[in-house]
Order: C-alpha cells, then sequence, then structure tokens
C-alpha cells in the first residue's frame, strides 16, 4: 500500500507528482530549489471539454454538486503564525468527464514550508456527498461528469519560517501536459509562533476491534495499527482513553511523555491492587500524574446511575485521590430539596465535561434555582478544576458540531467558543465507531439506532485499505478542528497581549454565544486576520 508523502523544503520534491511542466509555451519546470529543468515539447495535446476551477479557504466544504460561485476566483490570500498549518481547496467541475489529470506546483519560495495535497474523497449522506476523506494525494485524478472535484492544498510552518509575504502558483494540467488553469496562493506569515503543542485538550477513542476489522489486517498487526491511528490523532491535537501500551509498561512511557499526550484513562475496573500499581507508577512523575484521569461512568441521570458514581468514585479516591475523575453528562436533575446534579458531581469530579449545550442560557434544567451553568463552571475553575466539553449526535443546527452534514467552518468555531466560555478542551466519545456500518467510506451512517440523519458521529478517521493508504485517512473535519485549536492559541497569545476584553469583543464577531455565529467566510477570515495582524503589531513594539 502507498504510504502518506509529506513534502517539507528539508526533503526533496518528488517529481514523479509534479510532473511535465509546460507554462506559456515554455518548457520549463520549477524544483524546489529554484532551479529549472527542461521537457521535451508537448505534441497532440489531449481536447479536454470545458470545465469551471475556483480556490475557497480550506475549512470550506465543496459539496458534488456545488458550482462556481459568483464571487470565486483563482486567487486567495492566507494569514498563518509560525508553528501552523493552513491550507486552501481548489475545486474543478466539468461538463464531460476528464482523465489524467495533474495539480502541480509551478512557483515559489518554499523555503521554510512543508505543502501537502489531498484529494477531497466525497462521502455520501441522503442529501448529498461531502467531502471529508483527506486522502493523500500521490499523481493524476479523474474528474466525472457532473461532479465537483476538490483537493486541499495545505502549508505549514515552523519556527524557522521567515515572517512575510510568499506567492504561490499551483497548475492544473491535462494529461498530455497542457496548463489548464493557474491558482495563486499569497500567504502572509505573522511575525510571531504559535506554541509548538497545542494548548486545547482533546481526546477520542480508538477502537482495535474496529480497526482491524476494516483495514482487514490479522490479529497481531493489531497494535501496530493501533499506534498508527493514535499517532495521527496526536497530529490533529487528539489523544485517546487508551495509551499504545498498558500504564504499566515500558514501551508506554514515551508516550505518557509525550507534549502532545494531553490525557489518558486509568482503567478504572481493575483489582484494588492493580490500581494502585498503576499510581505508584504514575506518582514517579508528575507530568504523568497530571494526564492520567479515571473515567468511572458516562452520561448519569438517574439515582440508582448516582449511587454507582459514589460508590466508584469514592473508592477510586480513596486509592488514589491525585488522579482526575471525569464523568461527561448533558443533564441536570435534582437530586435532593438542595442538591441538583451539578452539585453532586461536584464532589467527585475534577475534570468537567457537559454536554457543550449546557453553555446555552436555558438549556440546561436548573431544578434548585441555583444559576446559570456557565457561570457554575466558572466557580469551578476559579477551585482549580479543569472544563471541557463535549459533542456527540447532539447539539445539533444551530449548535457546532463535528458531523459530517455540517459547514466545515461550525467545525473551526467550536473552538472560538470554547475560548468564549472558558473551556479547555473538547472530548469526542470516539474516532473509529465503525459498528453500524460495512464500510465508512460509502457509510457514514455511523448511529443509524439513534438517528438516520446523523454521518460521521463516533468517527474522526477512516480506514485506509479501502484507498490504497497504509494506516489511517484523516477527515476534513479532523482539519477544521485542528485549525480551530490553533485559533484557539491565536486567541489566548492576543489575551496576553492585548487583554480580555479587547479580544472578547472580537471572538464575538463571530460568535456572539453557542448558537448564534457568523456563517459567512470573508467576515470569519476578516476577524481572524485582524486579531493575527494586532498581535503582530504588539509584538514588534
Amino acid at each position: 500500500m502507498k504510504k502518506p508523502i509529506i513534502i517539507f523544503l528539508s526533503f526533496i520534491m518528488l517529481l514523479s507528482v509534479f510532473s511535465g511542466c509546460s507554462t506559456k509555451g515554455e518548457n520549463n519546470e520549477m524544483t524546489l530549489d529554484g532551479s529549472e529543468t527542461t521537457t521535451a515539447p508537448i505534441t497532440n495535446p489531449i481536447p479536454v471539454a470545458k470545465f469551471d476551477g475556483w480556490v475557497s479557504n480550506g475549512y470550506e466544504k465543496v459539496e458534488s454538486d456545488a458550482k462556481k460561485p459568483k464571487r470565486s476566483g483563482t486567487d486567495i490570500e492566507l494569514y498563518m503564525a509560525k508553528n501552523e498549518k493552513e491550507g486552501f481547496n481548489v475545486s474543478i467541475r466539468c461538463e464531460e468527464a476528464i482523465e489524467g489529470l495533474n495539480l502541480v506546483l509551478a512557483s515559489g519560495n518554499t523555503d521554510g514550508f512543508g505543502i501537502e495535497i489531498f484529494n477531497e474523497y466525497l462521502i455520501p449522506t441522503k442529501f448529498r456527498d461531502y467531502p471529508d476523506g483527506l486522502v493523500p494525494y500521490y499523481d493524476g485524478f479523474n474528474v466525472d461528469a457532473g461532479v465537483t472535484k476538490t483537493h486541499l492544498i495545505r502549508f505549514s510552518t515552523d519556527e524557522s519560517t521567515k515572517a512575510g509575504e510568499y506567492s504561490f502558483k499551483f497548475e492544473l494540467r491535462s494529461a498530455g501536459g497542457d496548463v489548464l488553469q493557474e491558482y495563486n496562493a499569497k500567504v502572509k506569515v505573522w511575525d510571531f509562533a504559535l506554541p509548538k503543542t497545542l494548548t486545547s485538550d482533546g481526546i477520542t477513542g480508538l477502537d482495535k476491534r474496529m480497526i482491524i476489522a476494516k483495514e482487514k489486517i490479522n490479529g497481531p498487526k493489531g497494535g501496530t495499527y493501533y499506534r498508527m491511528y493514535y499517532e495521527m490523532l496526536l497530529q490533529y491535537g487528539f489523544s485517546t482513553y487508551d495509551l499504545p501500551y498498558d500504564i504499566l509498561d515500558e514501551r508506554a512511557d514515551a508516550y505518557m511523555s509525550d507534549p502532545r499526550v494531553s490525557a489518558f484513562t486509568v482503567p478504572h475496573d481493575e483489582t484494588d491492587e492493580k490500581i494502585l500499581q498503576y499510581y505508584e507508577k504514575l506518582k514517579t512523575n508528575s507530568d504523568w500524574l497530571s494526564k492520567a484521569m479515571f473515567y468511572p461512568y458516562d452520561e448519569p441521570a438517574n439515582a440508582e446511575h448516582f449511587a454507582i458514581i459514589t460508590e466508584r468514585c469514592e473508592r477510586l479516591r480513596e486509592l488514589c485521590p491525585d488522579i482526575r475523575i471525569i464523568i461527561p453528562f448533558f443533564l441536570n436533575v435534582k437530586v435532593d430539596n438542595s442538591t441538583d446534579e451539578v452539585d453532586f458531581l461536584s464532589k467527585y469530579v475534577d475534570l468537567w465535561c457537559p454536554k457543550s449545550a449546557c453553555f446555552k442560557e436555558g438549556w440546561l434544567a436548573d431544578p434548585l434555582n441555583k444559576g446559570f451553568f456557565g457561570d457554575r463552571m466558572k466557580e469551578e475553575k476559579a477551585g482549580g478544576d479543569t472544563i471541557w466539553w463535549y459533542v456527540c449526535w447532539e447539539p445539533r443546527n444551530p449548535f457546532c458540531n463535528l458531523q459530517i452534514n455540517e459547514s466545515g467552518l461550525n467545525h473551526t468555531k467550536l473552538f472560538w467558543q470554547q475560548y468564549l466560555y472558558g473551556v479547555e478542551g473538547i472530548l469526542f466519545w470516539a474516532g473509529t465507531y465503525w459498528h453500524e456500518t460495512e464500510n465508512p467510506w460509502t457509510d457514514m451512517e455511523t448511529i443509524k439506532s439513534i438517528s438516520r440523519e446523523i454521518y460521521g458521529d463516533g468517527s474522526l478517521l477512516y480506514p485506509g485499505n479501502y484507498v490504497g493508504v497504509e494506516g489511517p485517512v484523516a477527515s476534513l473535519r479532523l482539519e477544521c478542528a485542528r485549525n480551530g485549536m490553533e485559533d484557539y492559541d491565536l486567541l489566548l497569545i492576543a489575551e496576553e497581549l492585548l487583554g480580555q476584553d479587547w479580544v472578547t469583543e472580537q471572538v464575538k464577531k463571530v460568535t456572539k454565544n453557542m448558537t448564534q455565529h457568523t456563517t459567512d467566510a470573508e467576515e470569519f477570515e476578516a476577524v481572524r486576520k485582524a486579531i493575527g495582524d494586532a498581535i503582530e503589531n504588539a509584538y514588534n513594539k
């Protein structure tokens, strides 16, 4: 199987990907070091049907039936800090099928940049086909008649990238090598860097059994593939509940020490002796202990659940008083005349994880009139607790979530809302929940038992074997989520330099609250650019 190719300046470009260049009658092509090579003249070029091609921001989902927007063109401006990834889409729609097209980097000073190209694989839903699977691009591609085909071109910077403005030209070429269209990207790199490791916590689940089943591999390879999936999630800012190795295995040490790993669970259903063994090891390293957490119950709703939580948490607190406890919840029922569910959980939980909708005023019940939930979370945070939230098959529109059949901008705005409400991380309950689908590439209605109109719940990755890739394939939703996590860091830097009030004022131009937020990509980009420019100006004073 093919393995993904990442193009970095320190590496040599694979010229087989960028071959057959011919521009304006010249038979020269650019290489990444800026030199030129000569190619043979193109004879008898293959004619192609009329087509439309345009560019858009990388978080915009260009659906299969999308036609060229009136305001669109072939030029785009991108803004990014050092230690950031930012991309744009190239979309092509043809009246007739075309084979053998190629998307090629033709020119640009790539010193200090990584450049990757992905085919945005269309995932069918009952509404329309949405782009989601990000399949690494290797060579030519075909476009079906009347179906819009989109590729994501992603730039990466690091601390060595020089600030300034850069220009890149990409070309769409026919099978014969003719240049059919040019796409120009102007990239402004701000003169400051985001943290090397994303500040926002993120965690999800991986199911080794599902990976083995959908990748069609034998059992002994399961551990290898689990580690490949784990590593890909780390690249997008998500840890998983289960480390690739048992906590007591010395091979787990490197993962627990990895700064990208923000959290992991300690099995709570083991014997007291085994749990104490975990605890004794974790106590030898304060970083490991700070990332460890117990997850003893999920979404409690009644007295029976509360009794289970009491029994489990009191045992765990007695055994391991320094390990955090997380219990995701979405209700606030009355426990007794003076205690509601939030009060009850506060006795045990120090890593809060409500459903994101709880932060909308009036959404969560308040049976004892104790006030807005968001204010109660501020109090818990002030007392030293950590606040995360989670999304699953709900909340649904107009809330932001991570489902396939919603806008990519929503996935990114979710993390602007995270800043607005003082939330420090996100839990997405599973990354490979494929139990209710034969093939995630053709059926991402992953929770048929709950809803027939939700696509992608419990799944952030795809099994690569279906598209000729060894290991996992990321989703466009993960790409958008990481963009949001990077923006979260952008906002934190702005807060440090310009003050929380100023940043909140800017954020509210994008999202006033949980359900009122802009759907205009240009408006969103204008605010983001203004924040980045303000940070750069503050640094240069």
